[in-house]
């Protein structure tokens, strides 16, 4: 099969809004990573033009598209510098030109440095970029009017459909508190009465077409397992570990999903030691094999990191415990 066979077809939500699906498939990208075509009429709008610099075809794939529609590709944003998302825009810089906006923070090279809530004017196309760390240090959510669509959201990872977003360990930019900040922030702003998206595109899977319930569903998931973790942290109030934690909420957890439930868990345990809620205590015994296993496993879903990490030697253990008299209530 050639590399053009397996690069997926542009698919147009909207005469304004395109959408090339890269062959980047895995358990944390889903069918693969989103890469937006956004029209104006000075040219078109890319927004995450995927991984690698030519993963199967998929940039050549984005130029052969945009030569079809017969626009040049006027930018190239990024939401956030991952593996699935921003590599790919160093080849599509390099044969169109087009200048790569970002986050200031970000490692990703690029020509222009996006600030929160200043607008972003191509033609007759206006972008707004709202910052929304968590998933990502430098992760960036745009807001856009559509003639037909009305106001949409390009959320990257974010917010996806029918799944919830996995969150990195901290050396790669992921913050639990942060992303529940950002979830609040964008359904204060963008899923009330007024100021409402009609649709969110989100960075992996299907469009959403009820922003303002998937936003409540993300919110109500994200403090129901917090306040699970910290429901099993009381039954242990002399403390408990890691693996007795991860196997009493997540025994359910494919095990394709198991890596990204482990930083999850971890993000989730950092932001509660961080708040005051958690103690964590280094106890001076050997991981256990359950222990070994977890903590061996790689970061995410970048098939790049497949092999499993052995762990080193003399393994650190923690104890996690509740900080008494603590409000448990604070983490939400």
């Amino acid at each position: 099969m050639s590399e053009s066979e397996l690069v997926s077809k542009l698919d147009w939500p909207s005469d304004r809004v395109g959408v090339l699906t890269a062959p980047n498939k895995t358990a944390g990208t889903l069918n693969g990573t989103n890469t937006y075509f956004l029209k104006s009429d000075s040219g078109l709008i890319i927004i995450d033009p995927g991984p690698d610099d030519n993963h199967r075809g998929h940039v050549d794939a984005i130029v052969r598209e945009s030569r079809g529609i017969g626009l040049p590709i006027r930018a190239i944003l990024l939401t956030h510098d991952h593996w699935d998302h921003s590599p790919g825009a160093t080849r599509l810089r390099q044969l169109t030109k087009a200048p790569v906006y970002t986050h200031p923070s970000s490692d990703f090279p690029h020509d222009y440095d996006i600030k929160n809530d200043e607008l972003l004017t191509f033609g007759d196309l206006e972008i707004l970029p709202v910052y929304t760390p968590g998933h990502a240090k430098d992760h960036i959510t745009f807001c856009a009017e559509i003639p037909g669509l009305g106001k949409i959201l390009l959320t990257g990872d974010t917010v996806i459909a029918n799944t919830t977003v996995y969150i990195p360990p901290l050396e790669k930019g992921g913050d639990m508190a942060d992303y529940i900040a950002s979830i609040k922030m964008l359904r204060q702003r963008f899923a009330g009465d007024e100021g409402a998206v009609t649709k969110i595109f989100g960075g992996h899977g299907d469009p959403v077409n009820d922003p303002a319930k998937q936003l409540k569903i993300y919110l109500r998931q994200r403090q129901k397992r917090g306040d699970d973790i910290l429901e099993f942290l009381q039954e242990h109030p002399r403390g408990t570990s890691f693996d007795k934690i991860f196997d009493r909420l997540y025994s359910k957890t494919d095990p394709a999903n198991m890596p990204m439930a482990v930083q999850t868990l971890k993000a989730y345990l950092e932001m509660f030691r961080k708040g005051g809620i958690l103690f964590v205590d280094e106890v001076s015994r050997p991981a256990n094999e359950r222990e070994r296993m977890l903590l061996s496993l790689p970061p995410d879903s970048n098939p790049d990191n497949a092999e499993r990490r052995e762990p080193p030697t003399s393994l650190p253990v923690f104890q996690y415990r509740l900080s008494i008299g603590r409000n448990l209530g604070n983490h939400r």
